[in-house]
C-alpha cells in the first residue's frame, strides 16, 4: 500500500479529512490533501492535536507526515 492512499487503494479526499479531523477551515484541508497522506498519518496527527496520545511527548516524538499534518491542524491561518 502508497503512503497517499487509504486501505482500498484510492487517494484521500476532502470528505476524508473532515470525516477524521472534523470541520476545518478549508485551507487546512488543502494542505492536507496536498501532502497525500495515508490515513493512519491523519488519525495519529488528530489523536496528538485533541490531546488523545497513548505515548504523550516525552515517549514518542512525530515524525514525518503526521507531524506535518500535526503542524497543519494547530496553526493559525497563513
Amino acid at each position: 500500500m502508497e503512503l497517499d492512499k487509504d486501505a482500498t487503494g484510492a487517494s484521500v479526499t476532502p470528505g476524508d479529512v473532515r470525516a477524521i479531523c472534523g470541520e476545518l477551515l478549508d485551507w487546512k484541508v488543502t494542505a492536507i490533501i496536498d501532502l497525500q497522506p495515508a490515513l493512519t498519518d491523519l488519525a495519529a496527527a488528530v489523536a496528538w492535536a485533541n490531546g488523545q496520545d497513548n505515548l504523550g511527548e516525552e515517549g514518542h516524538p512525530l515524525t514525518g507526515e503526521t507531524a506535518r499534518i500535526y503542524d497543519i491542524l494547530v496553526s493559525d491561518p497563513p
